[in-house]
């Protein structure tokens, strides 16, 4: 066994090490080359742990070893260059420039590049060492004000952060320059409501500091109450009258459904205005099947009249939806937002005040509507199966007056549709001022975004989100312009056949033109079609639009940056039905290794029209669904054209899933 580092030069924490290792063999151990080595300590690639693999081992002496991330198998040669490379807390391994391991450790932070051997036999060769040099990165951050408690703020939909006292702020991940960021309220703080204004952008030279959450607190007057249900099991009490159908009961601390079908329970020891809330907290125990609970407002005549907003299971596709229930008949307000699975300690608050109604998840709003057919009655509660909720409160909104929403629009050259709160659409198709048509309550938060942009342009945003005043919001600024060279578009609205001189088909494959749509051209394999009839830098960005033609089983379709290589390489973003629960996906083609980065994102049916854009910039990939993102991993592979409207499809990704691209589907 013998090991040795580079001494003749001084290193930084970031570093690599990188080799040929020409007489490699899967029956003996070694060679490793190494990073951050240091006194019997550092980090090692090490080759033939298991045939045709190779791994990634933290050593702690000579004789501590520990295994911290193993390959896939490999197809392995002895003209193959090996690199270990150590950024921060993530250690990387590479093959031929390809990711082939990756894993995050904070155990050592300094060191030197170096060697390491087990057999004679074994050889390094053409090995090279030294710093890993960075693009510059930049925080994103700004200032909290009005805080009495302890607000959680998220980045780009993934990293979170607590903040417990006024002033500055700034998240832990730095982006690079170039990069998109979005900053919204993840859970607002006791008897608070935060808001974000500047909260979007792109990250220029410099850190990020403009964003703005302030905090109010709730307005209430009058009645209001809470219950944490910490009590004997029995019924839920005196402050509470039972729906016709059957009410609630205690049950382990928790208000637990009494029957298999409706049960609910009305908040009647306070006496309440028409402007009122109700809010629950999610448990741990799991729905089912069809069940569903949900905070109700202006609840009256035994439950048979309210407002209802509820999360609903459906069969492991959940999603909240808003209710009017008249005389036991129900009405479905606004439209469903699929948000996957919800933590336990969610809050679900279903507020109103006048006609509008908000139903908000941990204080974001999801879902707003207008009716003004219901008034008067109290809070409450209401399931159907055997869920439970936890931790209750309600009361009464202070009365006050709505404002409209709207700005200007400019550069436009087509049709554009906006929208605020991801809810109240707006389709707009001339330049100059526009208005939404849902006044928003004063206090309540706005957020404008581009739904879906006009054929041949780029829309963007500014002022586009804060809190209602005491007047209209009328600075809301959209700005369209022209694609710029290096930027194409395609609507497929032409007779039927190939996609056209624009495209190259993937080795795999091609598209086809059918009924103006781009459609599979194979029953069951890997089709795509990559976009040539332009240059691209390696900052790109592809985006489709679902049609009405649903998926079935494990069909997918998505959208592809990078490509190259006939379709071998590429970084995808898929929409995949997986069998009727629907999931977002983030991967990178290395040929035939497909390798998921990131999580997944249980998205729910898709509508007709949802926009999915894929975008990288430097090594931030960001994965959007109507321009919100749900997954931002990162990565260090650099590859080169963009794959525009259908990608070339894993048959079998790393999941272990089988996933055919069947004939048929359509963008």
């Amino acid at each position: 066994m013998n090991s040795a580092y580079w001494s003749a030069s001084t290193f930084g924490g970031d570093q690599f090490a990188q080799a040929n290792l020409p007489n490699s063999s899967g029956g003996k151990y070694g060679p490793v080359i190494a990073v951050r080595l240091s006194n019997s300590k550092g980090y090692f690639l090490w080759y033939g742990n298991s045939p045709n693999t190779i791994s990634i081992w933290r050593m702690d002496s000579a004789t501590s070893w520990t295994q911290l991330k193993n390959s896939g198998t490999l197809a392995i040669s002895a003209t193959d260059l090996w690199k270990i490379q150590a950024v921060g807390s993530t250690i990387s391994a590479y093959q031929n420039g390809n990711l082939v391991a990756q894993v995050t450790d904070t155990r050592y932070t300094a060191g030197s590049p170096g060697v390491w051997l087990y057999y004679a036999s074994n050889q390094i060769t053409n090995w090279s060492g030294g710093d890993v040099s960075a693009a510059p990165t930049y925080s994103v951050g700004g200032m909290v004000s009005g805080l009495t408690g302890t607000v959680v703020l998220q980045d780009n939909g993934s990293e979170t952060l607590s903040v417990s006292a006024n002033g500055s702020f700034a998240f832990g991940t730095q982006l690079a320059g170039g990069s998109a960021y979005s900053v919204t309220v993840k859970t607002n703080p006791a008897g608070q409501t935060c808001a974000v204004a500047s909260g979007s952008g792109t990250v220029g030279s410099a850190n990020v500091t403009a964003v703005a959450v302030s905090c109010a607190a709730n307005a209430t007057t009058g009645g209001s109450a809470s219950d944490d249900f910490n009590r004997a099991n029995g019924a839920v009490g005196g402050n509470w009258t039972d729906y016709n159908e059957g009410g609630l009961a205690i049950k382990s601390q928790a208000a637990a459904v009494t029957s298999s079908s409706y049960s609910g329970d009305i908040r009647t020891a306070e006496a309440y205005s028409s402007d009122q809330y109700s809010a629950i907290q999610i448990t741990s125990t799991q729905l089912a099947g069809g069940q569903w609970i949900g905070p109700a407002v202006r609840v009256q005549n035994g439950g048979q009249n309210e407002y209802l907003g509820l999360y609903f299971w459906n069969n492991g596709n959940p999603e909240l939806m808003l209710f009017k229930r008249s005389s036991g008949t129900w009405a479905q307000l606004g439209s469903s937002y699929y948000g996957g699975a919800l933590p336990a300690g969610t809050t679900l608050e279903l507020s109103v005040t006048g006609p509008t109604l908000t139903f908000m998840q941990d204080g974001v709003p999801r879902i707003t509507a207008s009716d003004g057919s219901l008034t008067g009655g109290t809070p409450g509660i209401m399931a159907y199966g055997t869920g439970q909720v936890d931790n209750w409160s309600g009361g009464n909104l202070a009365a006050g007056p709505s404002y409209m929403v709207g700005g200007t629009v400019s550069g436009l050259n087509g049709t554009l549709l906006l929208q605020d709160n991801a809810s109240d659409t707006l389709t707009v198709s001339a330049n100059g001022s526009f208005t939404f048509g849902t006044p928003v309550p004063a206090g309540s938060v706005y957020s404008v975004m581009v739904k879906s942009g006009p054929s041949g342009q780029t829309c963007s945003v500014a002022n586009g989100t804060g809190t209602i005043g005491s007047g209209n919001v009328t600075n809301v600024a959209v700005l369209c312009q022209k694609n710029a060279s290096g930027t194409g578009t395609d609507d497929f609205n032409r007779a039927d056949g190939a996609l056209g001189s624009n495209w190259t088909d993937a080795s795999d494959g091609g598209l086809a033109v059918t009924s103006q749509v781009a459609m599979g051209t194979a029953g069951g394999g890997d089709i795509g079609d990559i976009r040539t009839g332009e240059a691209y830098s390696s900052n790109q960005f592809s985006q489709i639009q679902t049609t009405a033609t649903p998926l079935t089983g494990a069909q997918w379709i998505g959208a592809s940056v990078r490509m190259q290589n006939g379709g071998q390489n590429s970084y995808t973003g898929l929409y995949f039905w997986n069998s009727g629960s629907p999931e977002l996906m983030l991967f990178k083609r290395n040929g035939s290794t497909w390798s998921q980065i990131g999580n997944t994102y249980n998205c729910g049916p898709l509508p007709a029209g949802t926009t999915l854009k894929l975008m990288v910039v430097g090594n931030t990939l960001a994965f959007m669904e109507n321009g919100s993102s749900e997954s931002l991993p990162t990565t260090t592979a650099t590859l080169a054209v963009p794959l525009a409207s259908w990608p070339t499809v894993p048959r079998r990704p790393t999941t272990g899933r089988a996933v055919p691209l069947a004939s048929k589907c359509t963008i």
